[in-house]
């Protein structure tokens, strides 16, 4: 029904692991078993992905038929409740119908409790009411939270698209040529002039790519967020917390296989992008995020890689950047600027501040350059691999309205919603602040506040968000022009 209102029971569907299972009797058990029983496949992702498919289409089966058995059953205590609630009306309940009237109350919280688990992972909610029950307010933030994805039309220049497929169709197009191969520069840094740069020492390089041990990857998984949606398999975070001492040595041999260079990873690289809209009623493209849902076993590589590269993210990005990084805040940017603007005032100086907002930041980021800048800031032959096994070879579908799109390859850009993104888009995005350094020594930009501040200040940046300092001069201006076009062709 294009254009029409869905409710979220008409959505297309895929097999998703609903958290309520596991409050069901006997249903860990049988998760285990079944994995246990699976042994088909010559390496660690044939045997990975045997496990995960065998376990899905039993899943699939039984809860196609428990659900029928959970409605009879939900409808039969209701009924027998109904009775005995009337005969208690106008008689005293004997004292075996009070122990099966509350056998019976008992039973029915506990399938309520699964369908109140149910609209809490669709609602997406960190909220709580007080009370017996919240599904019927999940229920409704479930669905307020759908209609307002939806997507009725949208604007593609003097044209108006609407009908699903219609939008399916041109949502996916574009998508195609924004992660499709990015225009060739003949502009690069020269990478034998790194003397200003600050580098990875061998010993962190040493660490950064050391093997992998249990304790690192169960660390990565239950740092994960709670009640986010599934990637593409279905399967959530929490069935890889709850079900750790059951899949452990399956994943650990992933990691191994990894680390020996043999593992297929973009086996495991796959995402379904939903539309997020930036503002209300959004009628373009180009009003909407594009979220990646990363399926949680290739996550799981990608915390890894981060946890361990947060160790030298202090070293590697400049302290004008304070985003996603440990000890550094955002509100030290605020301030920053709060006082470099009074101080201006007070000493009636003149001067320029230009704030700057990358374009689709993530999605337009070079993976040539993303290399380039890993190997200027002295990360080793074998990180850099690693880094180009977790961001290229990734396929993706894009969900408009239930339906997903077919899956294409991706030439180009972090996506959002891989954990590894925010400390690479901000490694890279460090270039930008490196080439205002070497135009600031070379005499092409003057600094402001050199008495407030060492050497002066030039740059603030909180992840994309950019604010440049500089004086009030003509040719400066016009050198400040140059580096951001400069580094619009490097990085985008």
């Amino acid at each position: 029904m294009d254009g029409a209102e869905h409710s979220l029971s008409n959505a297309q569907h895929n097999f998703r692991f609903e958290l309520g299972w596991l409050l069901r009797d006997g249903f860990v058990d049988m998760v285990k078993e079944i994995w246990s029983s699976v042994h088909e496949g010559n390496t660690a992702m044939e045997r990975w992905q045997a496990k995960i498919r065998r376990l899905r289409q039993h899943l699939r089966g039984w809860s196609k038929h428990t659900s029928g058995v959970y409605k009879k059953e939900k409808k039969e205590i209701l009924d027998n409740l109904d009775l005995l609630d009337k005969k208690a009306e106008t008689s005293l309940l004997r004292p075996e119908e009070l122990d099966i009237r509350w056998f019976y109350r008992n039973r029915l919280s506990s399938i309520l409790r699964e369908e109140e688990i149910k609209w809490y992972q669709r609602a997406k909610s960190k909220d709580l009411l007080e009370g017996d029950s919240n599904t019927k307010y999940f229920h409704l933030v479930a669905n307020g939270k759908h209609r307002k994805t939806r997507i009725f039309q949208l604007h593609d220049g003097d044209h108006l698209i609407h009908g699903d497929a219609n939008l399916k169709s041109h949502i996916t197009t574009y998508y195609k040529g924004l992660f499709g191969p990015p225009e060739e520069s003949l502009l690069q840094f020269d990478e034998s002039k790194v003397a200003d740069i600050p580098q990875v020492s061998h010993l962190e390089n040493e660490a950064l790519t050391q093997e992998f041990i249990e304790m690192e990857i169960k660390e990565a998984i239950f740092q994960m967020e709670h009640n986010k949606a599934p990637g593409p398999d279905g399967f959530p975070a929490e069935f890889y917390q709850v079900f750790w001492s059951v899949i452990k040595n399956d994943l650990f041999d992933l990691f191994t296989e990894f680390h020996n260079g043999s593992l297929p990873l973009f086996s495991l690289n796959f995402g379904t992008i939903i539309l997020l809209p930036k503002c209300v009623e959004a009628m373009k493209i180009q009003q909407y995020r594009p979220i990646c849902l990363l399926n949680v076993s290739f996550k799981i590589f990608t915390k890894v890689a981060t946890n361990r590269i947060m160790c030298v993210a202090q070293k590697v990005i400049s302290p004008t950047q304070t985003a996603f990084i440990p000890g550094r805040n955002i509100m030290e940017g605020v301030v920053i600027l709060h006082e470099t603007l009074h101080e201006l005032h007070r000493k009636n100086n003149s001067g320029v501040i230009l704030k700057i907002d990358f374009e689709k930041a993530y999605d337009k980021v070079k993976w040539p350059f993303v290399q380039q800048t890993l190997r200027m800031k002295g990360f080793s032959p074998k990180w850099c691999e690693w880094i180009a096994s977790f961001i290229q070879g990734g396929h993706v579908g894009i969900k408009v309205n239930d339906q997903i799109g077919d899956n294409f390859q991706t030439y180009k850009g972090l996506r959002q919603g891989d954990l590894l993104s925010p400390i690479l888009f901000n490694i890279v995005a460090d270039m930008l602040t490196l080439l205002i350094k070497r135009a600031k020594d070379n005499g092409s930009l003057n600094r402001v506040i050199p008495h407030l501040v060492d050497d002066g200040l030039s740059i603030l940046q909180y992840a994309d968000d950019t604010i440049i300092f500089l004086e009030h001069d003509l040719q400066q201006a016009k050198n400040l022009k140059l580096i951001l076009s400069v580094f619009e062709k490097l990085y985008a």
